[in-house]
């Protein structure tokens, strides 16, 4: 496997991908590794910014052989927040004191992005929004 960042990163994307499956369970993970391969949208909220980076890079590690070609941020800054109107693929991370209100929020306002709110009060949880149809 080639390491995404270069010397000394050969575990991260095996740690990361086990982080992901404990901030989000296997279902929710499942359910986005499928959105990310739809190239759709995805956003990611939790508590954590170190639970997003580890969660968002499981993520593309569990793509590989396949990349990530569209816009990535691990951890968005909320002077940045106007990029979730971006009319390309972008996965996004946000930090938020409550993920599940938040992400409900943002699936509301933003109706084409995949919004997860992982790592909730039990560890392997999360709940997604999809856009309708």
């Amino acid at each position: 496997r080639a390491a995404r960042g270069g010397v000394g990163m050969e575990g991260w994307g095996d740690w990361s991908a086990a982080a992901m499956l404990a901030l989000c369970g296997a279902e929710l993970s499942v359910l986005l590794c499928e959105a990310a391969l739809q190239e759709r949208s995805v956003v990611l909220v939790a508590r954590s910014p170190l639970g997003l980076t580890a969660a968002a890079e499981g993520l593309l590690h569990c793509l590989a052989p396949l990349q990530w070609a569209g816009g990535y941020l691990p951890v968005l800054p909320d002077c940045l927040a106007d990029m979730l109107h971006a009319p390309v693929p972008l996965f996004f991370g946000v930090v938020s004191a409550e993920p599940e209100a938040d992400a409900a929020r943002m699936s509301e306002e933003h109706r084409d992005l995949v919004v997860a709110a992982v790592g909730g009060e039990a560890a392997g949880g999360g709940r997604v929004f999809f856009p309708p149809d």
